[in-house]
């Protein structure tokens, strides 16, 4: 008991930031949540195939977290991060993924159900409809549990379109780097693409960002980091490239010192030639998202996606005319989001995006950038 009074009158610190309620749920499932699904599913088994209940509950907890770890090893470890989902095909994937590892759970717990049937006639029949019957009625009650812990706005609250449908001035210019180093140049529909420069080798953690000049325009510049992440650094891209870009809030913040990764990109919204009364914000975790807020009404918006299979940060957001944001979804989707009409397009594959306004001012190439600064 000493350790638990310890514990009680021992003042500590409470944290706001301990995680997500997908990150708990899944913890919670992994440790403890296989015992009490085993345990129903052998009582289950016991009563309808009269087998016995103590030898049945055992294997059905076994079964539980052979197939919770193996299912997790499988499918979020190895098959996802392989398997090319993007927001035009998430729901087809998503949902592939729901069916593949009902599938696998099947595959992985059928054995056990054999042994806790014991010996009978037609006994993996008997097996195969016993595994059919007690994962038809706790898979069901697991996944309405990972699904209530989840963010599944973007999966379900939002209409995939074309970016040109969004219909974004073309006053805007869109500024974001590819994996292989490339600084890519082309309208927020993604039309008109052109290398402006070459940076290198890119993390995926890598951005562009922006600061005002003497002459009052804006420069741009890359913010980079090291292989084994111990150093980073900063590299002028455009000189004068621009009348008017948003300086993002992490960067008012520094006030000109060295930039924060695009991975801490978050937190308010600046606005870009937009006059609105929505003020919008990302937040840390995937679940947080995209979120807005109208003060005068009260309204509110959150899009956000945080699942088992797939989770996405926003970062590197932009409020722009028509209340239209761009930002990056996940590691490499450049997305133009209608929050107020729930529709979403792809523009570009890239990262750490900036946006511009209006023509660019004849940029002029910065000093010359090495190929490979690592």
């Amino acid at each position: 008991m000493l350790p638990v009074v310890l514990c009680l009158v021992t003042p500590s610190l409470a944290w706001a930031n301990a995680g997500t309620a997908l990150i708990w749920a899944r913890a919670f499932h992994l440790l403890f949540g296989n015992a009490v699904i085993g345990l129903a599913e052998g009582l289950v088994l016991a009563a309808l195939f009269k087998s016995r209940r103590r030898s049945a509950v055992g294997l059905m907890i076994v079964a539980n977290y052979a197939s919770a770890w193996a299912g997790g090893a499988l499918f979020l470890q190895w098959l996802a991060p392989q398997v090319p989902v993007d927001i035009e095909n998430l729901r087809l994937w998503f949902w592939a993924f729901v069916v593949l590892a009902f599938a696998a759970t099947l595959a992985i717990e059928l054995p056990f159900v054999r042994l806790a049937l014991g010996r009978r006639p037609n006994g993996w029949r008997a097996a195969i409809r016993g595994t059919l019957i007690v994962n038809a009625i706790s898979y069901p009650v697991l996944f309405g549990c990972y699904w209530l812990a989840s963010g599944t706005s973007l999966l379900t609250s939002v209409s995939v379109v074309r970016a040109a449908e969004l219909q974004p001035s073309r006053d805007y210019v869109l500024y974001y780097l590819t994996r292989d180093g490339g600084v890519m140049r082309s309208d927020l529909t993604g039309v008109g693409r052109a290398k402006v420069a070459k940076l290198g080798t890119v993390d995926h953690n890598d951005r562009l960002y922006v600061r005002p000049d003497a002459a009052g325009g804006f420069d741009l510049f890359a913010v980079q980091i090291s292989e084994n992440r111990n150093k980073q650094w900063t590299v002028p891209v455009l000189q004068n490239f621009a009348e008017n870009a948003a300086i993002d809030e992490r960067m008012r913040r520094l006030e000109g010192q060295e930039a924060d990764m695009s991975w801490y990109n978050f937190g308010d919204v600046a606005k870009l030639g937009a006059d609105s009364p929505w003020s919008m914000r990302v937040g840390f975790w995937p679940v947080e998202g995209l979120s807005g807020r109208r003060e005068e009404s009260g309204e509110r918006f959150q899009f956000s996606l945080e699942t088992p299979f797939v989770q996405w940060l926003v970062r590197n957001a932009t409020h722009l005319k028509g209340d239209l944001v761009l930002f990056q979804l996940g590691d490499d989707q450049i997305c133009l989001l209608d929050p107020l009409g729930k529709r979403i397009a792809l523009v570009a594959r890239g990262q750490g995006p900036v946006v511009a306004l209006g023509v660019p001012r004849n940029p002029l190439p910065a000093e010359a950038v090495p190929a490979d600064r690592r």
